[in-house]
């Protein structure tokens, strides 16, 4: 019998299971990096609202956020009295990236939200009012 250019069935088997072995390595890879963005991305969220709410209660006008790109500074949805610094202006949790500032401070911008593109930003203080400079 001529063999030459037929794959037998188990070297068919070795090649599929090897396929899906890297295909399963390439997604195990991408979940840890998206991951370890995400995470670095909230780290940065909660380091920029606690900045921006310590510079409201000492009384500065002018504020620049400088991370993370992208997102946006808003009011909590559920509690107007906290500022939050979210991915998205309807979905943000208040334990990870909230701070509540001494006073109540509206937030005001496109949509009720300041987004943060192109950082740093400067955000503007006047009469409890956030908003973009």
């Amino acid at each position: 019998m001529n063999k030459k250019g037929f794959l037998l069935g188990e070297e068919t088997l070795k090649i599929v299971l090897a396929v899906i072995s890297i295909g399963f390595l390439i997604y195990f890879l991408g979940a840890l990096y998206y991951n370890s963005v995400k995470g670095e991305k909230l780290e940065l969220a909660k380091e920029s609202v606690e900045y921006l709410v310590e510079q409201i209660n000492v009384g500065a006008t002018e504020i620049e956020i400088y991370n993370p790109e992208e997102w946006v500074i808003v009011n909590l949805p559920q509690d107007e009295e906290w500022i939050c610094i979210c991915e998205l202006p309807n979905k943000c949790d208040p334990d990870e990236n909230c701070a509540k500032p001494n006073n109540q401070i509206e937030v005001s911008g496109i949509g009720d939200y300041i987004p943060i593109l192109n950082p740093p930003i400067t955000v503007e203080l006047k009469e409890r009012v956030l908003s973009l400079k």
